[in-house]
Formats: structure tokens, sequence, C-alpha cells
């Protein structure tokens, strides 16, 4: 009976350590991560917008679904790369589409961001993101005029001599035209803005530095500013920046809205699954705590294992 309970015990623990040891391999991990990347059977691609105008643009993308199940399409856009609105969800089968979807009421003169997003039973699929400019509005043209973005132009460049409490605003002003401009700065805690510094003539001067120092700013808080520029024809508003103030700490600079088109690669945002996550991918070592416990269990298993073994092969030598 004894003997018995011992190949029982030794059948039973066998198992378990085969178990573990199967569980921290590279040969699970690899399955995991596998089964990760080809399993969201459908590709999101972002393509450039058309139709700009000074409040409106239709944004273009692509879907290709390999699998029957449905996949529904929206594209997500906004004034930075944070995003914040998207459009309504187009269901489709299997094969490939392109879809489009039209946005109006946007502020002329202003960068938008945009991507492609697609979404079935296997996850989450973005596509590449992507932006346009709205045209300039002449804003003393009740027929919205649409003029040269060369005649008169602000360009906002980052901000220096930050402390915590000030800083100052810089940016950049092109006049082309034969009338005299006036510029000023809109800053304020969020991308309201809502704060205006007091307007400087420029004259018409083709190309000159505009600069203004704001104080009374709170540490280690997020400002955005832009450079504004008009005179009894035109305004144009130059692109957003952003600074920290300091907080005893380092200070940075960030360009939240380009006047250039970006691209950035397609991702999946799918995380590894627990077993991945916890005895890691390609790897016998774990990568977390979980996953050091169980190797503790396992070490400390295989020499309760040794050690009863050793013990059979000696009780045997002896009988």
């Amino acid at each position: 009976m004894f003997n018995k309970r011992n190949k029982f015990f030794e059948i039973t623990l066998m198992a378990v350590l085969g178990a573990m040891l199967f569980a921290c391999s590279p040969v699970l991990s690899y399955a995991q991560y596998s089964n990760i990347y080809t399993s969201n059977q459908s590709s999101s691609t972002t393509h450039p917008a058309s139709n700009i105008t000074t409040s409106s643009a239709t944004l273009n993308g692509s879907v290709s679904v390999i699998s029957n199940l449905y996949t529904a399409a929206w594209f997500e856009y906004g004034i930075n790369t944070n995003l914040g609105y998207s459009t309504p969800r187009i269901s489709y089968g299997s094969g490939y589409f392109s879809y489009n979807y039209n946005i109006s009421g946007l502020g002329a003169n202003t960068t938008y961001y945009f991507r492609t997003v697609t979404q079935n039973a296997y996850g989450i699929q973005y596509g590449n993101m992507d932006s346009f400019t709205t045209d300039y509005l002449n804003i003393n043209d009740n027929d919205a005029t649409i003029i040269s973005p060369s005649a008169l132009t602000a360009i906002t460049t980052p901000a220096n001599s930050i402390s915590n409490n000030g800083a100052r605003l810089n940016g950049l002003i092109l006049n082309k035209t034969n009338d005299a401009s006036n510029a000023w700065f809109e800053w304020g805690t969020s991308l309201n803005l809502g704060n205006i510094t007091t307007p400087i003539s420029t004259g018409v001067v083709p190309s000159v530095k505009h600069v203004n120092t704001i104080t009374g700013l709170l540490p280690g808080t997020t400002y955005y500013f832009r450079a504004v520029v008009e005179n009894s024809s035109w305004r144009n508003n130059g692109s957003i920046l952003s600074f920290v103030t300091s907080s005893e700490k380092q200070t940075k600079i960030q360009n939240i809205n380009a006047n250039s088109t970006i691209k950035e690669n397609s991702s999946n945002e799918n995380q590894p699954t627990f077993g991945a996550a916890v005895f890691g991918a390609g790897s016998f070592f774990p990568t977390s705590i979980l996953g050091l416990l169980i190797l503790l269990i396992l070490v400390l298993s295989l020499i309760i294992l040794s050690k009863h073994l050793y013990s059979k092969f000696l009780d045997k030598k002896h009988s």
C-alpha cells in the first residue's frame, strides 16, 4: 500500500512539473504571441483627406477584412494627435472596402489629425495617422474668400525664459501686403486659449520677430499659445505650441499642432495574454512576480523530487 502511494505521488508530481515546464517554455509563449499578431484579421489604412475647405473636409480610408466577421470602421480626428472626436461607425463584411466621411464645423487655417479605426471580434486595429490644414479665410469678406497663405502669416515659435510663474512667447510675422498689420498672442491652460496679449503694430515690414512676456502663471502647469497677425483685410493664426512652467524641475516644450503632414506606423494595441505576460515570450525566465513565484515552486518541487528519488535509490541499494 505504501509503495502504491509513493508511486501515485511520483506520477502526480511528475505531471505537475511537466505542466509547469511547458507553461514556462518558449513554445507556449511563442504560440500565445503568434495568436496575438495573426488573429486580428482586418487591416485599416488612412488615406489623405480631400475636399478641404475653410470649415470642412472629407476623411478617406480603406479596410481589408480577411475573416467572414462583420467589421466596424470609423475615423478618429482632432486638432492634435490625442484626437478626441470620432465619426459614426459603418459595418462591412469580408473583402476590401474604401470608405470616407465628410466632417464639418472645422476652424479655418487649422491643422487637424485623423486616422482610420476598425473593430471586430478579434479586437481593434488602428490605421496610420495623417493630417490636413483647412483653408485660410478672409475675415472681412462675408463670402469667405480664400486667400493666399503667403500674403500674411503668423508663425509660432517655441517659448523660452520659462520660470515657475512666467515665460516669453515668440513668433515670426510675414507680411507680403502693403497693409500695416498688428500682432499678438493668444494663450491659456487649454486649447481654447482664452487670453490675449496687447496687440503690437508690426507695420508693413516683410518679416519681423514678435515676442511678449507673460507673468502670473502657475508652477508646474501646461500652457498653450499661438501667434496671431491681422490687418484691415486678413487675419492669420499660427500653430498652437505648448510649454510647462517649472516646478523646481525641468521644463519641456512640445509642438502639438504643426503645419505639416505627419505619418506614423500602424499599431496594434492588443496586449499580451496572461500566460505570455507572466512567463515572457521566447524565454524560460519569468517577467513578473507571479512568474517568479511559479519558478520558485518549480525549483523546490524539483529538489523534493530529487531527494525522494535519491532516497528510493539508497533503499534499493541497501536492500
